[in-house]
């Protein structure tokens, strides 16, 4: 009697598993499902230069005068360069990998018609970035205006006769370091 009732069990147990998978193959859209994530390709816009290259780093505001200044030490540690106190580890490093890494999708190249005034550099910077490399060469990155999406800013990099149209996360976080770790 036991071997039947178990039987009967497993058998009650099989059709209610054998109508959950043909009602889930009937419904292919469950709304539990994530959409794809579209293919985007980011660049980087420095994609030969690594951290260990950098030897300083300065990011200013030039609107508010704020500004922050960091610099490897002998020791290889990160110091604030106002106060000579060294940095927290983490911190000093997601700022160095945020320049190492800054990416970006597209960019426009500019011509005797590029009115820069269109792209926010008709005032001082958003944002400027500047990073001293151990072979004494630099880089500087001058931030302008977000775009019409809101989604990336417009940059000059270098002396490269493009703009840059940085993704926003990354200059919001540097930005936000600006003012967490000014020197006035």
């Amino acid at each position: 009697m036991n071997n039947r009732g178990n039987l009967l069990g497993l058998a009650v147990l099989f059709v209610i598993l054998s109508v959950v998978a043909i009602l889930q193959s009937q419904n292919p859209n469950n709304e539990g499902t994530t959409p794809p994530t579209p293919n985007i390709r980011f660049q980087r816009v420095f994609p030969n230069l690594t951290v260990l290259e950098i030897t300083a780093i300065q990011l200013e505001l030039p609107a508010s005068g704020q500004r922050f200044t960091m610099r490897r030490g002998s020791d290889g540690l990160w110091e604030n360069v106002e106060n000579n106190a060294v940095l927290g580890r983490e911190q000093a490093t997601d700022i160095a990998q945020t320049i190492v890494l800054l990416p970006y999708q597209e960019s426009v190249p500019i011509n005797e018609q590029t009115n820069l005034d269109d792209f926010g550099f008709d005032k001082p910077p958003r944002l400027l970035i500047q990073a001293l490399l151990n072979n004494s060469e630099n880089h500087i990155v001058a931030i302008g205006d977000l775009t019409t999406t809101q989604r990336q800013y417009y940059a000059i990099v270098d002396e490269i006769e493009l703009i840059y149209l940085l993704e926003r996360g990354p200059i919001e976080f540097l930005i936000n370091q600006v003012e967490s770790l000014q020197e006035t």
